[in-house]
């Protein structure tokens, strides 16, 4: 963020975190009359990738799916139509660091 290191030695999504976490940020200083007010800015952090993702808070989860259906509900759009359109137009990006070599354990990378 102020052009120093990130380490995240780890590697369970650290880095990625920290990268969505300070763009929303930064999306979310556009002056309100530049934006499209019909956007939900949203970022979902997942806990458990290195254990499996189909638990409670993994990326498998139902977690996403009932967290966007809540805010579809919060705004005007209250059809499941509508629902599924707005995730149709939605951008989902999923970023992982899983295929990182890890300076600590260089051997067990696999090209």
């Amino acid at each position: 963020m102020h052009e120093e290191f990130v380490s995240s030695p780890r590697l369970d999504n650290l880095g990625s975190s920290f990268c969505a976490l300070d763009a929303i940020i930064a999306h979310s200083r556009i002056a309100p009359e530049k934006r499209d007010h019909s956007e939900v800015d949203m970022i979902l952090l997942f806990d458990h990738e290195e254990i499996g993702s189909a638990s409670a808070q993994g990326a498998d989860s139902n977690m996403a799916v009932e967290i966007t259906q809540r805010v579809a509900e919060c705004l005007v759009t209250t059809s499941h139509e509508d629902y599924y359109r707005a995730i149709r137009r939605s951008l989902l990006l999923s970023a992982d660091m899983a295929h990182a070599v890890h300076p600590n354990y260089v051997s067990k990378h696999q090209p």
